[in-house]
């Protein structure tokens, strides 16, 4: 086992407060930073953004763009990336060979899903707990649209 590895499997093996912050932008725009933290983090920021320079590992940037296709197609943009000082090339490459497994994952489930609402007459899509990001978003977006068509959008 590398030197890394030993690293890795050590940090591993102890506590952590994790810390991970995402914005949605409209029209589907995700950003997100992430990090690991000494255990006391949280409670010492008072549960708000931590100092990033305090991180142990993990700090690492991933943004995400989802844009329409055409009838029921869409395109998915990604960078996936560790902090220059919380990785190296290697761990670069990890974070995107596994960022490459979920979202081919993620691709399948949604293909899948997508062709039972196609096959269903009048589909009701039920949102789950696990849902609560794109709830959110879609409520967004519904509030951006209204207040688009009654002339309240801000100007400048």
């Amino acid at each position: 086992m590398g030197d890394r590895a030993k690293a890795d499997e050590a940090l591993t093996q102890q506590p952590v407060d994790a810390y991970l912050t995402y914005d949605f932008m409209v029209p589907g725009v995700l950003l997100m930073w992430s990090g690991n933290f000494p255990v006391g983090t949280a409670e010492t920021c008072n549960y708000g953004p931590p100092d990033y320079s305090r991180a142990i590992d993990g700090v690492a940037f991933s943004n995400q763009a989802v844009t329409p296709a055409g009838d029921g197609t869409a395109r998915y943009f990604f960078a996936v990336g560790p902090h220059r000082d919380h990785g190296d090339e290697k761990r670069r490459d990890d974070d995107l060979a596994l960022a490459m497994k979920v979202f081919n994952e993620d691709k399948e489930m949604i293909e899948a899903q997508q062709r039972v609402i196609q096959r269903t007459s009048h589909p009701v899509v039920m949102p789950t707990a696990h849902d609560r990001a794109i709830t959110r978003f879609n409520q967004l977006v519904a509030k951006l649209i209204a207040e688009e068509q009654s002339g309240l959008t801000r100007t400048g």
